[in-house]
């Protein structure tokens, strides 16, 4: 099953694909925390991109925390934080109440004013 993934796929697998409903897309996810497959594909690494996971093979006491950090985007595109942090949707969800309550308050009104039947 792992093979066949492969070839559809130009990520590198580095997780396990035994679940049935896995696939080689890259998802974030707080509760699997680590995708079976890469951020970033293999056939759009720069050369530093490519030079930099040619030193990832080696000692990574040798590697820079800027390595490091370069190391962890290519392999992920968000850190626990990142997906932690708010994105400001509840701002919107607000706003979608009260105009909703605004229309629902104007329409009550209007059928008060003009209604032959007293609500």
């Amino acid at each position: 099953m792992a093979a066949n993934l492969l070839r559809l796929s130009s990520r590198r697998v580095v997780g396990t694909l035994a679940r049935r409903e896995m696939s080689t897309a890259y998802v974030d996810r707080l509760d699997y925390p680590a995708p079976p497959v890469r951020y970033m594909e293999d056939a759009s690494l720069t050369d530093e991109s490519k030079a930099l996971r040619e030193k990832e093979r080696g000692d990574w006491s040798s590697l820079s925390a800027e390595e490091k950090k370069a190391l962890y985007r290519l392999s992920f595109n968000k850190s626990f934080a990142e997906m932690n942090s708010s994105t400001g949707e509840w701002k919107y969800i607000i706003g979608g109440t009260c105009l909703g309550l605004a229309f629902a308050f104007l329409i009550y009104g209007f059928q008060k004013q003009f209604s032959e039947y007293s609500i």
